[in-house]
C-alpha cells in the first residue's frame, strides 16, 4: 500500500472517530523529529479534513485540565511509547480523569516490558468510549487479546497525513547519501557500513539546522514556569513550541533530506520520511523489529 493510500485509510478512520470539537494532548515536547511528524501528519488531517474545531493542543507538561471541556473529544498522541513509562502513565491519568469524554489513543507501537499490561487493560475497559489505534499487527494483535472491552483499529502511522504537505525529491545536491543512524536501546543489533554517507541521528541534524537559535527562547520560558508555576506560561510554552518550533522543524528537516542522493536509515520515521518525499531509501530493522512490523502491516 503506498503512503498516499495509507492516508486515506487514515483520513477515513478519523473521520468517522471524531464526533465534534476536541482537544489534542501530548503534543511532542521533545525533538525526536519521528514524533513531530506523528503530531504534524495527524493535525494535517485533521485540520483538512475534520470539520470540527481543535479548541486546545498541549504538551504533557503543559496540560491544564480545566482547558479540557465536558464531552468534547481527547485525542491522544500516536507513536512507540505505550507500555511502560511516563507517556503511558500520563494516558492512565487521562483516561481515568475524563470518563465522560471521548477518548481516541492515534496509532502505536505497543511493547510491555516492565508495566503491568492487565492493570491498563482494567483502567481502559472501565472507560465507556475508548477507541485505541494499533499501527502494526503485534500491536492489534496485543490489544485484540488484552484490550478487548474497548474499541479496536489497526491503522496506518499519522505522520503519512503529510503526504500532500512536503516537497518531493529530485535530485540530492550534496553527491552524496545521508545515513539517518539510531543510536539509542532500539539501535540495530548488526553493524551497518555505508559508503560515501554523513551518519547523523536526528540530533545531529538539529545541530546542522542551528536549531539552538529557536530553542533557547523556550527553554527560558519553561525555567521561569518551573519558577513561578504560572498557569499562563503553560500556555505561553505551548504557543512558543507548536508557532515557532514546529514550524521550524517541519520547514527545515525535510530540506535538509532533500540535499541528499539517497537515504540509509535504522529509524522507522527515516523511512517513512523517504516516502513521503519521494526519496530512494533503504533500511535496517531496530532491535524490537519496530520497522519490519511497520513495513509488513503497510508497505
Amino acid at each position: 500500500m503506498s503512503i498516499e493510500e495509507q492516508k486515506a485509510v487514515l483520513e477515513n478512520a478519523m473521520s468517522q472517530m471524531i464526533e465534534g470539537d476536541y482537544v489534542y494532548l501530548d503534543v511532542p515536547g521533545y525533538f525526536n523529529i519521528g514524533d513531530q511528524l506523528i503530531f504534524n501528519g495527524a493535525m494535517a488531517i485533521l485540520d483538512k479534513a475534520i470539520p470540527y474545531k481543535c479548541v486546545y493542543r498541549s504538551i504533557v507538561e503543559n496540560v491544564r485540565e480545566d482547558r479540557i471541556p465536558k464531552k468534547v473529544n481527547i485525542i491522544l498522541q500516536g507513536g512507540g511509547n505505550w507500555g511502560d513509562g511516563y507517556y503511558t502513565r500520563f494516558r492512565n491519568k487521562i483516561i481515568s480523569t475524563f470518563p465522560d469524554n471521548k477518548i481516541i489513543i492515534m496509532p502505536q507501537t505497543i511493547r510491555y516490558f516492565v508495566s503491568d499490561i492487565e492493570k491498563d487493560a482494567k483502567l481502559y475497559a472501565s472507560h465507556p468510549n475508548l477507541h485505541l489505534c494499533a499501527r502494526d499487527n503485534a500491536s492489534y494483535d496485543l490489544l485484540k487479546k488484552h484490550f478487548s472491552a474497548n474499541h479496536i483499529y489497526l491503522l496506518p502511522d499519522s505522520a503519512v497525513g503529510l503526504w500532500d504537505s512536503l516537497p518531493k525529491w529530485t535530485k540530492g545536491t550534496q553527491n552524496k547519501s545521508l545515513f539517518l543512524k539510531r543510536l539509542d536501546g532500539e539501535a540495530a543489533i548488526e553493524k551497518w557500513e555505508v559508503n560515501n554517507a554523513d551518519v547523523k541521528d536526528w540530533d545531529s541534524i538539529l545541530e546542522d539546522l542551528n536549531f539552538s537559535k529557536v530553542l533557547f527562547p523556550y527553554m527560558g520560558i519553561r525555567r521561569i514556569k518551573k519558577a513561578t508555576r504560572g498557569m499562563m506560561l503553560k500556555d505561553m510554552a505551548n504557543r512558543y513550541f507548536l508557532n515557532v518550533i514546529e514550524t521550524f522543524l517541519m520547514k527545515q528537516v525535510p530540506q535538509y533530506f532533500l540535499k541528499y542522493d539517497k537515504l540509509y536509515t535504522t529509524r522507522l520515521h527515516g523511512l517513512i520520511l523517504a516516502k513521503l518525499l519521494e526519496m530512494p531509501v533503504e533500511y535496517q530493522d531496530t532491535r524490537y523489529g519496530k520497522i519490519s512490523g511497520y513495513c509488513e502491516t503497510w508497505f
